[in-house]
Order: structure tokens, then sequence, then C-alpha cells
């Protein structure tokens, strides 16, 4: 490294995110030298909104190959706080001023249960032995004996207010563990939802739902294309990547064709750059994948 030009060694791929989304990803090449033990400035053309939790992160890659290291290696990033006028996450921001009107969150506690009371439309009493729901009341009406009552907690996830209907799906995902017949007649409807929703929490929320719900006998092709767009996309938040990895893997078990598709995808895959939790979403597929087709031979 002592003799070499920095232009001449690596290239850059730096990205912005607001508020956790990818604003900006580009590669860029260095045109001027940079010498060993020299500086050098590189100009980045992004611009900071005056709102948001802003981070810019600039990843550095070897150009070409060298005897230790393949062509196009990550060699390490950096990742800086961006400053701005607001630098407040506006997605939790936009909760916690719902939250201070009628939605208050309120948390009552012994040594066998949690009951909370989510403003003054749902109450839910969470056993802390079993970690599952022992009542589930909205509008005063019992859900958990009563699934005709489920309609009503299920219309609350469509609600105009996004605390109201996060809350709803947090309550769908947790009764979809127990009760997952319930959620059935929902999947294609959950779905298309899915598909189209721009809130990392609700998709988050809408994901684990389908994969826990009972699975059909034909995969979904909308659900199957979904998590293989999503698992490895830097657009995606860290929840959504790893369980649309998990679910992926759910759809494509049954079709040996499907399965080879995605262990090749995933084989392929650069996981230097991912959060350990994706990372291990990767290795615990690829051996679960590895172990069926040990089984088979």
């Amino acid at each position: 490294m002592n003799y070499v030009d920095l232009k001449d060694y690596i290239y850059l791929i730096y990205e912005m995110s607001v508020d956790g989304d990818a604003k900006y990803v580009a590669r860029i090449n260095l045109d001027e030298s940079i010498l060993a033990h020299g500086e050098g400035k590189i100009k980045l053309p992004v611009s900071v909104p005056d709102k948001g939790k802003c981070y810019l992160r600039v990843f550095y890659y070897l150009k070409n190959g060298t005897q230790l290291m393949q062509p196009d290696a990550l060699l390490g990033f950096d990742e800086i706080l961006l400053t701005n006028a607001d630098g407040r996450n506006q997605k939790a921001a936009e909760l916690l001023s719902e939250s201070e009107t009628d939605d208050i969150l309120t948390v009552e506690e012994n040594d066998k249960s949690f009951t909370i009371h989510a403003g003054q439309k749902i109450t839910y009493v969470f056993n802390r032995l079993t970690g599952l729901f022992e009542r589930l009341t909205v509008n005063g009406k019992e859900i958990l004996d009563r699934p005709e009552n489920f309609d009503n907690i299920y219309r609350l996830t469509s609600d105009d207010k996004l605390l109201v209907s996060w809350r709803a799906l947090w309550i769908c995902d947790k009764l979809c563990r127990q009760k997952p017949e319930w959620l059935l007649p929902f999947r294609e409807e959950l779905t298309g939802r899915l598909i189209s929703c721009g809130h990392d929490g609700s998709k988050r929320l809408l994901l684990s739902i389908l994969y826990h719900a009972p699975a059909t006998k034909v995969p979904s092709v909308a659900l199957l294309n979904f998590c293989l767009d999503a698992m490895l996309s830097p657009q995606e938040s860290i929840g959504v990547q790893s369980l649309a990895i998990r679910m992926a893997y759910r759809l494509c078990e049954p079709e040996p064709e499907l399965l080879y598709e995605l262990r090749t995808i995933l084989e392929s895959t650069a996981t230097e750059m991912y959060s350990t939790a994706v990372k291990s979403a990767v290795r615990n597929t690829l051996k679960k994948i590895n172990q069926k087709n040990k089984k088979k031979k």
C-alpha cells in the first residue's frame, strides 16, 4: 500500500438513507490521484433533506484482484450521521405525536401477566409464563373465545391512523401464532397489502403474519417474487430482509427447482456489507437447503 495510488486501487459505492430508507445508491470512481500517506477530497452528489435521520455510508471495493483477494472485494466502509434542521426519525416522530393524543398506551403488570390498554379501543392481557394472549378485547368485545369477533380487530389494520393500524397488525401477528386458521382467509389480501406497503414496521408485520399463517399447497408467485426482490434489497429494513429470506425458503421448499434457484442466489451473494441478522438468515437457510439435499441422496 505504500506505493499504491488509491485511484487505481479502489472504487466507492455510497448510499444515503433517510429514516432507514435508502435514497441514493451509486458507484463512483476516483478522478484524481491520492498517493500513499496523502489526502484527497471526493464530492458526492447527494442532497440532504431538511427533516429525517440521515446517514451516509461509503463502501470501499478493490478495483483489481491481487494474489489474496478477488476483484470487487469489500475492503471496508464508513457510516456518517448527516446534520440537518430536524434530525429526528420522522416515522417515529409521527407515531409519537399520535400517541400523545387519544391513543395513549398504558401498561399494568403483575407476576403473571401484562395488561395493555391501547387507547380506548384495544385491551389485551399477555401471559408472562406462556408468552401468549390470555384475553383480547376490541371495543369491549372478547376476541380469543369468539372468532366471529375477529373481524373487529382485522378491520382496524386498515385504520386511517398509522398507530392504530400498526397496533392491530401487531395483534394479528401474535394471534396468528395461536389461531393461524383465523388469518387463512386473508392470505391473498395480506399479500397484496404487503406488496404495496410503504411503512417498514407494517411491512414487517404483514410478512410475519404470512409466514406464520398456514401455507397453501401452491406457492404464491406474487409473494415469492416480493421475497426474492426484498431479501437482499438495501431499500428494505433488516427485519424485512431477514424475514423475506426465511419466507422465500418456505415457499421454495416443496419445489426442487425453486429451491435450487434460491440456493444459487444466496450462494452468490457477497454478504460482507449486510447486517449480522441477514448474514445469519442466509447462512441458516443455506444450511437447511444442504441438509435437505443430503437426505435425498
